[in-house]
């Protein structure tokens, strides 16, 4: 035994121990080491039982035992241990229920998934996750009573068994197609690549390439880790507000010439003031009570909560989203809502609400659509007769309560999202014949953020635009003109880039790397540095991908390691592998995957700088980072590199019984040596290894 204490639970037999330590550095499993040896071997277990015996002894003489009561509980339910388990325990329930938006195991009619990979398990998964005990003792029993009890024995003890191969969440990974040569080798995600690897370039190193080309070149899994998840869908950003504060935070001292960037409007009291506001994020924002029954008393809610706003100004425009079934903001937003059954609901004055979470009633597209349109109406008729101004966008038409508001151009459109609209609508606003007028927009989202920086910095504004963001003691108002003077007219016109690029809502994001992390690295760069002008060009009609790719490369490397001196990222993935053991998502992702990934945010920033027009034209997504699939829907690209070399995709190994001698063996035939992973027994096709002198002691 080894007995660390007398105290329950931490006695562990030798072989579990070895077990347990051997499987976490072997992945193959297995014994090393000393047990390889066996002069070793038998010094080993010779010598065990005299040396506790020398330490029984030594307790004995030097009564080093104490004369305290033994403990009776768990070293770790007791002290500092059990507060450190506790606030451990707080700390994980919390990183779920941000994951997760909310807690998973409140929901009802919840779907089982991952809470890791937000992955859906299938359906045909799900009975043999959730029932796999009572499947298993089934198949004991039909054990017992087929094989062991004499009555109802139908066959002997040592007959074959067939196996029931229950699906697990590993059987529900990611899988994909590689072409090696002529044949279609497919792979699901798992983690196993770099080890067949290691065991090739072991017994077959004439078919590999060196170990740090081969790290730089491929990502070693089926699905890029530092990109994906592990079900194959884009990483969603949970840090987006990060972008705003570092950005808010940024004091950089001014130069004469970035001072005299912007015109500083003038300080009249009376200028004309209007706001624009984000619809949707009122309506979410909306806390249904007890009295709220009908749909007429949640518009009504609505309405108060947009006249309390639109009071302190001459004008207002309620901008509200588009909803469409098959985009890619709606695949989104259905990730988030992993979980949620989408309940339909039809909106009109008397459709009972009392019982529906706001959740719910927001879970369908076509129920937000229409409760768009719904809320836009009674807004609408409650400034009908008013002296104010007021402009409401639902669907892709715009509506006025009075004429001449908007420039016609402006009146029909086909964005989607409101995060687009409001920066148009800032613009309409700003262009009146000779006055100049303030303009404060209400959102909470950072997308408008950073469309109004782009806006800003791009455009001759004369008067203010504040952002108005955050609730309660949170609740801030922030000066676009401001921020833009500190971080620079350059840096602010490559921020929508760069947005799109550190992890857009459905344009991915690096694993591990925060939002902040890259804004902070951006804001020391100078103005005019390759870095900034790359991320200009985001979303232009000259982006040109080559040209700015080696730049990218070299800043992606910068954000990963800014004390390497690597700006290649083959380089910096070995070395990060060889000095920190780094692998999967802690790695940058390779150059094949970066690729595609600056191709979609190349996309998403020429959709988002889509704001400067009512229609703008959309880019060919699968022209850029994405693809059609079987099954007809648009799937982002993962790679242009396999995943691993074709020696270790397609790897040859054989189950030979007798010496790998023959042409019957598939490695022989091949001129293959033998590796560790093949199943053949006494092998005389295995490469030569360095086997220790059997009267040497290894200590591994």
């Amino acid at each position: 035994m080894v007995a660390k204490s007398g105290i329950p639970f931490t006695n562990l037999f030798v072989d579990q121990t070895l077990e347990q330590l051997i499987r976490e550095l072997k992945v193959a499993g297995g014994i090393t080491g000393i047990t390889q040896n066996a002069g070793a071997l038998d010094r080993f277990f010779l010598i065990a039982p005299e040396l506790i015996k020398l330490i029984k002894d030594f307790h004995d003489s030097y009564c080093t035992k104490s004369d305290q009561p033994a403990t009776k509980e768990h070293y770790q339910l007791s002290g500092s241990m059990a507060v450190r388990m506790f606030n451990n325990s707080g700390l994980i329930k919390k990183g779920i229920v941000k994951h997760c938006d909310g807690n998973p195991f409140s929901r009802k009619n919840i779907n089982l998934m991952n809470l890791v990979s937000n992955m859906e398990v299938p359906e045909n998964a799900k009975d043999d996750i959730l029932l796999r005990d009572e499947k298993g003792t089934e198949k004991f029993e039909e054990f017992v009573c087929e094989r062991v009890v004499a009555s109802t024995a139908k066959m002997s003890i040592w007959d074959p068994m067939k196996k029931i191969k229950l699906k697990t969440f590993t059987t529900c990974r990611k899988k994909t197609q590689c072409k090696v040569g002529n044949k279609l080798v497919k792979l699901r995600e798992d983690r196993q690549l770099l080890t067949r690897f290691l065991l090739v370039q072991q017994s077959r190193p004439s078919m590999i390439q060196s170990l740090s080309d081969t790290i730089g070149r491929y990502e070693f899994s089926v699905i890029p880790r530092s990109l994906f998840s592990s079900d194959g869908l884009l990483l969603i950003p949970a840090d987006k507000s990060s972008f705003v504060h570092a950005i808010e935070e940024c004091s950089i001292e001014l130069s004469s010439e970035q001072n005299s960037t912007f015109d500083v409007p003038s300080t009249v009291e009376s200028r004309n003031k209007v706001c624009i506001i984000d619809a949707m994020a009122i309506v979410q924002a909306i806390k249904k009570g007890p009295l709220m029954v009908y749909c007429s008393d949640f518009a009504n809610a609505f309405v108060r909560s947009i006249k309390k706003i639109i009071s302190g100004y001459e004008e207002g425009r309620v901008i509200f989203d588009r909803y469409l079934e098959n985009s890619l903001k709606a695949q989104t937003r259905s990730k988030r809502s992993t979980g949620i059954d989408p309940v339909k609901f039809d909106i009109n004055d008397a459709t009972n609400i009392k019982l529906v979470p706001l959740k719910t009633l927001l879970s369908h597209i076509e129920t937000k659509s229409k409760l768009t349109e719904y809320l836009g109406k009674a807004v609408l008729r409650e400034y009908a007769d008013s002296n104010k101004s007021v402009v409401v966008v639902y669907g892709t038409w715009t509506y006025c309560n009075k004429p001449n508001i908007v420039d016609p151009n402006i009146i029909e459109h086909s964005h989607e999202e409101a995060d687009t609209l409001i920066p148009m609508h800032v613009l309409d606003a700003s262009k009146t014949d000779g006055d100049t007028r303030d303009i404060d927009v209400y959102s909470p989202d950072t997308d408008v953020f950073v469309y109004l920086m782009d806006l800003f910095s791009s455009n001759n504004i004369a008067g203010h635009v504040r952002f108005i963001t955050g609730k309660g003691k949170a609740k801030r108002t922030i000066d676009i003109r401001t921020r833009c003077e500190a971080v620079g007219t350059e840096k602010s016109k490559g921020l929508l880039g760069l947005h799109a690029f550190s992890g857009a809502d459905w344009g991915g994001k690096f694993a591990g790397i925060s939002k902040s992390r890259w804004i902070n690295h951006y804001l020391t760069l100078e103005s005019d540095s390759d870095a900034v002008d790359a991320f200009q060009k985001f979303g232009e009609d000259d982006f040109d991908q080559e040209s700015v790719s080696d730049v990218l490369e070299s800043f992606v490397c910068e954000v990963y390691a800014k004390n390497s001196k690597c700006r290649i990222l083959g380089e910096l993935r070995w070395e990060l592998f060889r000095t920190k053991n780094l692998e999967s998502e802690k790695l940058p992702p390779t150059l094949g995957a970066l690729k595609p990934h600056i191709q979609r945010a190349n996309a998403i920033s020429a959709i988002n700088k889509g704001y400067r027009e009512p229609r703008p034209q959309t880019p060919l997504l699968t022209d850029n980072g994405w693809e059609t699939i079987s099954d007809g829907t648009i799937s982002p690209k993962k790679c242009l590199e396999p995943p691993a070399p074709e020696s270790v995709v397609e790897l040859v190994k054989c189950g030979c019984r007798s010496e790998c001698s023959t042409a019957r063996c598939s490695c022989h035939k091949n001129n293959l040596p033998c590796t560790p992973l093949c199943k053949c027994g006494d092998c005389s096709n295995a490469s030569d290894f360095d086997v220790p002198d059997q009267d040497e002691d290894i200590d591994e």
